[in-house]
């Protein structure tokens, strides 16, 4: 949200110099004063050109899903643009992103159970230091891994997270 009232305010800024400009033009105002308005809006212009322009990696992960015993998907997010999410169950007036309320095992899943971040395009899951942990099963392996208290792992598309015994595909 922050990012986006920033990128706004930026483009005021440019339209408010262009506004100028276009007035000292009609108004016939000296030529160097249009010089100082005309510098200032290019110079603006390369700053966003700069600014914006950054290619930002961005992360194949398009969805996440919550499966039942069955295998059937139950509830699905989609988290393109995303950057973290907190896994767990809504409670009152503390929201998580991906609430787990329908989960089978709901029971067992805590208000803020884990996290997915993503940096540089690379998604990244941790435990909260939950009671019924938290686990992930690679695309090609065979086993599910059991995160330690605050550890860190990378997931990517294909795998399945353990949130106590509920499962999320991603």
């Amino acid at each position: 949200m922050k990012s986006k009232l920033i990128m706004i305010i930026d483009v005021l800024i440019f339209l408010l110099l262009i506004v100028i400009l276009v007035f000292l033009f009609i108004n016939d105002h000296h030529w160097l004063q249009q010089l100082i308005i005309g510098l200032s809006l290019g110079s603006w212009l390369c700053y966003l050109l700069v600014k914006y322009a950054k290619k930002r990696p961005r992360s194949t992960l398009k969805r996440i899903q919550l499966l039942n015993e069955q295998e059937d998907v139950i509830k699905e997010w989609y988290i393109r643009d995303e950057q973290g999410l907190v896994i767990g169950k809504n409670f009152q007036n503390q929201l998580v992103d991906l609430d787990l309320t329908d989960a089978d095992y709901a029971v067992l899943i805590e208000k803020q159970h884990a996290l997915l971040n993503c940096v540089d395009g690379k998604w990244f899951l941790e435990d909260l230091g939950s009671r019924n942990g938290v686990g992930v099963k690679k695309v090609q392996a065979a086993y599910v891994q059991r995160l330690e208290r605050e550890e860190v792992v990378p997931v990517e598309s294909g795998d399945r997270i353990y949130i106590a015994k509920s499962v999320l595909q991603l």
